[in-house]
């Protein structure tokens, strides 16, 4: 999406630019997710949208709405959720490797008492 600044998420409007990006009318949405265009219009105007719904419009715009979302609360974020994944992976190697000098020690304990 163009604009990743979006300081609260506005699925209407995510739905609305990418409209507007790929050249899609109302009605042709409409049509590819089974729903009248008046119903449409409401969820476009709307701020916040059903995720079952997000998935049907994602499928028929050929579009990752959600990618869109998650670039956004990365920004409203600062990157801290990308971080928090980053330390899991970290503390996963960090375990890992307290597990192997666990072992080496267990060995060397095994061979003073035996």
């Amino acid at each position: 999406m163009a604009n990743n600044k979006i300081k609260e998420l506005h699925t209407g409007q995510l739905v609305g630019h990418v409209l507007k990006q790929k050249r899609i009318t109302h009605a042709a949405l409409a049509r590819a997710t089974h729903r009248s265009q008046s119903n449409l219009s409401t969820l476009i105007k709307g701020s916040s949208t059903q995720a079952y719904i997000l998935w049907q419009m994602s499928l028929a715009l050929q579009y990752n709405l959600f990618r869109d979302i998650a670039d956004q609360l990365d920004v409203a974020t600062n990157g801290r959720m990308v971080q928090g994944t980053i330390t899991v992976e970290s503390l996963q190697l960090e375990v890992e490797q307290l597990r192997k000098e666990r072992d080496t020690l267990m060995k060397a304990l095994g061979k003073l008492s035996g």
